[in-house]
């Protein structure tokens, strides 16, 4: 041991000797990236037990990771030999379930509760919210968004280490705080209103109250169940060190010395207990870390706790590692440059008695510049990015040695596949979920129409998929050809092609098999004879990672199974659903794990790993820039919210990405897309310009190709390859004048994805009405007789009518169940809230739901229809109107409504130009310019934000001429069978988002099932 001891002290530099050393009192010790903090942690272990009588057992190391306790008890047996694994290196959770385990007589009742898994955690809160009648749900636009701040929220003062109790006396100072503050201050004099930031700060309140609630049944119902959580177990223990003085006691006897690695990481709850152990004087604690990479505070990591050491730990000492052994000088400098922009530093701390060094790099320079790469769009992105990477490999560079960092999961999947597809092995290092794989999905589609054999939407689109073979043309003319009955009763019933037919039989054995076998059995039984096995075998090449995903799914069902022996495809299919909807990811199995393969890696994950090249791609504004985490705009005056500029974290973790790299790192971004909608850099290549542009080379890459040749192609290729002659026939006789009429709804699908315009519009396949829309209809359709039966009594009815209107247009939906009963409440909730506010102050309707259908209204050569909610006259003599649309969705601001601030792309400007299409409408309906004259245009909206918001505009002549010119362009693509499917690099983009809710497009198989 002292052997090999001495030689590892002489090859540590003068600084991390010094931190080695330091083996008693607190110490904390500032380790850049790539500075050797695993080498100081474990050499300063062993110098522990090298200058000290204390056994191994003495100490604690305390890490976040299983891989990072596994990586610091192997080095430590290099340089100890076998002691090293009396050494107590544990992860922050581990540590509280062994000190559990330890002593079950101090945690008797703890012994007793199971912990509760994520589904059951989502399942409990959501029967609390659907139970409790909280004014908390109007802050959300959908019912699972709420649900999983909220979660989130509770999770967040957990890990901060408040209870039900703490956190309501929290707030019961922030109310009597607010109640202090004097009314001539709160109130606007000439208005009389609360002026908008104590409204905000007021309404915040209300909703922590709400919170308070919900986290108050939240732990009553855990409790009674007999589970815990997560985030529960090292609460237990803390509550059990405050109170128990003989287990606190013993284990400040066991752990002499605590040595804390990523100390920036931890939250509040895990430094309380590291503080309540190591109660001394002057307790030798060591702890490890750096503010400049502190990227977990949406996990409840609270940046405080570093920052405040010296708070903390008032004798304690403060060293650095300002030598980064892993990377060139050109890159270190190039990440110093970055993160000087940030204020929130260790630097910066009055407290800390330190003279700072930058960084420096030991390796010095290798004469290669950071690259960044200016591309015209993501597919030439791409393209150059496989070029460098081929390149790079044939001049020696193993594909291993190089990774891809990317911002969220989505694009790492789009990579992976981008790569393979052009033969570079690549692996994606993330949290591997088998939900997300495209053929997973269809054999879940597979599965529901087995449960459903007459839904004529799941059957159009199973019979689509690649492996059942299906010729394109005989599924056309079963379109063509069917009736009234379903696709399914159709098939039973005519002849067809021998594969459909086959198919359409093995729908008829496949619902007896399910009542005559195990769940586990029948699945299997399913993925062999619907050919998928085959097709995944026998194709092009084998088809690994599919197998690996498919497996998992076998594997949930078997371990579902092996609990509920009752279970089937209805309730395996609503795990799965809850799974997706709460990002609670199903882990796949690997079968194998390709070594010699390019890395692809979120920046959350590559925290601690290192490769001789990185490249970063996607460096455009709000991808890599500034985030929100929702859930703490739930909360009030927590820890983690102090220091919490969500802009500092994002460069961070840019930091972080870009400091992965040893030799070589490339940083690339697009300037639009294909489709020609600009995009900006990111802000933190902008900075690396100005403050570094000695470290840097630009490599700007000339546009490839004319945008309009290629969606010409596009087109051209629709035509030709993907649509048989009589699919054509059966679209152009849908899309005959007399049967379709333009609408703005159509209007806007269109721009956004020709392809699905097509499926929802035109082919109007049948698919699940989604929440949103059937509360929308709901909710109108009370408007509707409302204002209706105002016009006939020429008065204002009951609210009464409006509800039950609701209810009867909800009840007659063939919608989900649970969305009807949501649907429900929350519908009576808006109207109610809406009429008791507003009755009394309603104009005089003129019309309710004018439907332009009746007009015939012509357009130059286009056909256009559209409704309006409520016209209301402003001068009933002189026929002065104004136009209503109402909204049930969150109010937007003028800025939001025309598009020049909104920040959702896909509908930037959409309401605005609803007002055009109208205005668009009426001046072109004979019938309609007899009547009224329109003065304003109005949007207004039926959810509540600093009183009801209503928004007044009047477009001029020639915005609505140049509407009715783009609306003309529109038709005629139409009619010319533009439905071109999208590229797809917009997958991420658009078709992920492209849904109701923000979700999936529908009929994403269909495009991408392949």
């Amino acid at each position: 041991m002292k052997k090999d001891f001495e030689q590892e002290l002489i090859i540590l530099s003068e600084e991390q000797k010094q931190a080695v050393d330091a083996i008693y009192g607190p110490v904390l010790l500032i380790a850049g990236p790539g500075a050797g903090k695993t080498r100081v942690l474990t050499m300063r272990i062993a110098n522990i037990l090298h200058k000290t009588d204390y056994p191994a057992k003495n100490i604690l190391a305390l890490t976040f990771t299983e891989n990072a306790t596994a990586e610091m008890q192997e080095r430590l047996a290099e340089i100890i030999g076998a002691v090293a694994y009396d050494v107590n290196i544990k992860t922050f959770h581990a540590f509280a379930n062994d000190i559990i385990q330890q002593y079950p007589e101090k945690f008797i009742n703890t012994n007793k509760l199971e912990a509760i898994d994520d589904l059951a955690h989502v399942q409990l809160i959501k029967n609390i919210l659907l139970r409790e009648k909280l004014g908390i749900l109007r802050t959300f636009t959908n019912f699972n968004g709420a649900l999983k701040q909220i979660r989130s929220a509770i999770s967040t003062l957990k890990r901060e280490g408040y209870s039900p109790r703490d956190y309501k006396k929290l707030i019961e100072a922030e109310v009597e705080e607010f109640k202090n503050i004097p009314n001539e201050e709160k109130y606007n004099p000439k208005t009389g209103k609360m002026k908008g930031k104590y409204s905000s700060q007021e309404k915040k309140i209300k909703r922590c109250e709400d919170i308070v609630i919900l986290y108050e049944k939240y732990e009553e119902e855990i409790k009674q169940k007999g589970l815990y959580d997560y985030d529960d177990m090292i609460l237990f223990v803390l509550e059990q060190l405050k109170k128990d003085e003989d287990l606190l006691y013993n284990l400040r006897e066991e752990y002499q010395f605590i040595l804390i690695d990523e100390f920036q990481d931890t939250n509040n709850s895990q430094l309380e207990i590291i503080k309540t152990i190591s109660e001394d004087e002057k307790p030798n604690i060591f702890a490890v870390g750096d503010a400049d990479q502190s990227i977990y505070r949406f996990q409840g990591a609270s940046m405080e706790n570093i920052l405040r050491f010296k708070e903390y730990f008032p004798d304690g000492n403060v060293l650095q590692l300002s030598t980064n052994y892993r990377s060139s000088e050109e890159v270190v400098n190039g990440g110093q440059a970055l993160i000087q922009k940030n204020t929130e530093r260790m630097q910066n701390q009055e407290n800390l008695d330190l003279f700072w060094s930058n960084l420096a790099s030991h390796k010095g320079k290798n004469n290669f510049k950071n690259k960044i790469l200016e591309l015209e769009n993501e597919e030439e992105e791409k393209t150059e990015i496989a070029n460098w990477i081929q390149k790079l490999n044939m001049e020696g560079k193993k594909f291993s040695e190089m990774a891809i960092i990317v911002r969220k999961n989505i694009e790492g999947s789009e990579w992976l596949k981008y790569l393979e597809k052009n033969n570079i092995p690549a692996v994606f290092e993330s949290k591997s979920n088998a939900l997300d794989s495209s053929i997973v999905r269809q054999f879940l589609t597979l599965l529901k129409l087995i449960e459903e054999p007459l839904s004529d939407e799941l059957f159009f689109k199973v019979v689509h998929f690649n492996f059942l073979k299906i010729p394109e043309k005989e599924i056309w003319k079963i379109f063509k050809e069917k009736e009234k009955k379903s696709y399914f009763e159709h098939l039973s019933e005519t002849e067809s092609d021998f594969l459909i037919k086959k198919f359409s039989n093995n729908l008829l054995k496949w619902q007896k098999d399910l009542h005559n076998m195990n769940f586990p059995d029948f699945l299997r039984k399913i993925f062999t004879e619907s050919e998928l096995l085959n097709y995944l075998i026998k194709e092009d090449k084998l088809k690994v990672q599919d197998l690996n995903n498919l497996s998992t799914i076998l594997s949930e069902a078997e371990r579902l199974y092996f609990n509920d022996p009752d279970l089937d495809i209805k309730e395996f299919l609503n795990i799965l659903k809850l799974r997706e909807e709460f990002d609670i990811s199903l882990n796949k199995r690997e079968f194998y794990t390709e070594k010699e393969a390019v890395r692809i890696i979120t920046g959350h994950k590559a925290k601690g790993l290192e490769y001789p090249v990185v490249f970063i791609p996607s460096a455009i504004q709000n991808n890599w820039g500034k985030k929100n985490d929702r859930s703490i705009n739930l909360l009030i005056k927590l820890k983690s919210q102090e220091n919490s500029n969500s802009e500092e974290e994002e460069r961070r973790l840019f930091y972080v990405a870009m400091t992965r790299a040893e030799e070589m790192l490339f940083i690339s971004y697009f300037k639009q897309n294909i489709d020609g909608k600009e995009k900006n850099k990111s802000k933190f290549v902008a900075e690396l310009e100005e403050n570094a542009p000695d470290l840097i080379e630009k490599i700007i890459i000339e546009k490839k190709g004319d945008n309009f040749e290629k969606k010409a192609k596009i087109k051209l290729e629709y035509q030709e390859k993907n649509l048989h002659k009589e699919s054509l026939e059966i679209i152009k006789e849908k899309l005959s004048p007399g049967k379709f009429k333009l609408s703005h709804t159509v209007y806007e699908d269109y721009q956004v994805c020709p392809r699905k315009c097509l499926y929802e519009h035109v082919l109007a396949l049948p698919r699940k009405k989604p929440y949103l829309l059937l509360l929308g209809t709901a909710v109108h359709k009370g408007l509707e007789v409302y204002f209706q039966e105002m016009i006939n009594q020429k008065k204002e009815p009951k609210v009464e009518i409006a509800i039950q209107a609701l209810k009867n247009s909800i009840y007659k939906e063939k919608a989900d169940k649970n969305d009807k009963e949501l649907a429900l409440k929350e519908g009576e909730r808006i109207l109610e809230d809406y009429f008791a506010e507003k009755k009394g102050t309603f104009g005089k309707p003129a019309d309710t739901e004018y439907n332009f259908r009746k007009d015939n209204v012509l357009v130059g050569v286009a056909h256009l229809t559209g409704k309006i909610d409520k016209i209301e006259f402003i001068d009933p003599q002189a026929k002065t109107v104004k136009i209503i649309d109402y909204k049930s969705g969150t109010p937007k601001s003028e800025g939001e409504i025309k598009g020049t601030t909104q920040k959702n792309e896909l509908k930037k400007g959409n309401y605005y130009r609803q007002l055009l299409f109208f205005g668009v409408l009426a001046k072109n309906s004979e019938s309609f310019s007899k009547k009224y004259n329109i003065q304003s245009y109005e949007l207004h909206f039926l959810k509540p934000q600093n009183g009801y918001v209503e928004r007044k505009f009047m477009p001029n002549a020639e915005e609505i001429e140049q509407h009715k010119k783009e609306i003309i362009r529109t038709w005629e693509k139409i009619q010319n069978l533009d439905f071109s499917k999208l590229k797809e690099n917009k997958k991420s983009e658009i078709c992920e988002k492209i849904g109701d809710d923000n979700s999936r497009c529908p009929y994403f198989d269909l495009c991408w099932g392949e």
